[in-house]
């Protein structure tokens, strides 16, 4: 392997290493509010990938992944073949910094928000029209389903939270309206969004799946390990 791609797939995977021992340090926050259970560290497996364009860029940030749940005692698992026909597959826009600064350029704030939560958590419509203003009222808020929101994608969503504040929006509001401004916008409305940004932009939103909420992923299997074990390894 030449020495300029040996030193991304380095970086990468000390990237996803990184990023997975920051989860195991915040899971602490999160998951006395909305419960322990796999689902949260399937939408960590989720996030990590949805930034990789290619299957063996996606691979690599999971070996990373692979590597901080093994010193956490846990060993994960993952079907590299299934996860390869799954991330070729899917339909959604990739959560790069391309994508991002395409977003950005939007002046309307809740456009950039619609489209940065479909691209960077993989929500789909329905998923984000139920979003409401206090579940992203801090950057990189852990969503229900486990889902954090990446640097680049930060700035649009607190845009839209700031701007519905600013309308007098609290937290039980919802984060999204219809186009006149009074009523809680339906996932018809955020369908339209998303299809409008699909259009300026050439992006493309799985509008179907959605983020993996209650359904863990097909390749990916944790196992808690015994005490021996990991003094063994």
């Amino acid at each position: 392997m030449p020495e300029y791609d040996a030193a991304r797939v380095l970086r990468a995977f000390e990237r996803a290493r990184a990023l997975t021992m920051l989860w195991f340090e915040l899971r602490r926050g999160f998951e006395p509010r909305h419960g322990p259970g796999p689902r949260h560290a399937h939408a960590l497996l989720d996030t990590l990938v949805a930034p990789c364009v290619t299957v063996d860029g996606a691979i690599t940030m999971l070996r990373g992944a692979q590597a901080s749940f093994l010193l956490n005692g846990t060993l994960l698992e993952i079907d590299a073949d299934t996860f390869a026909t799954e991330h070729q597959t899917h339909a959604g826009a990739p959560a790069t910094n391309a994508t991002a600064g395409l977003l950005r350029s939007y002046v309307e704030p809740h456009l950039a928000a619609a489209g940065a939560l479909a691209a960077a958590t993989r929500a789909n419509a329905d998923q984000i029209a139920e979003l409401r203003v206090g579940q992203v009222a801090r950057v990189g808020a852990t969503f229900a389903s486990g889902h954090r929101i990446n640097p680049p994608f930060q700035a649009p969503v607190a845009a839209q939270e700031l701007a519905r504040r600013a309308a007098g929006a609290d937290d039980a509001d919802p984060l999204f309206l219809t186009p006149d401004q009074i009523r809680p916008a339906t996932p018809r409305h955020v369908h339209n969004l998303l299809e409008r940004i699909g259009r300026d932009t050439g992006l493309r939103f799985d509008t179907t799946t959605g983020w993996n909420r209650y359904s863990p992923r097909p390749w990916a299997t944790f196992h808690q390990l015994p005490a021996t074990a990991l003094i063994t390894v």
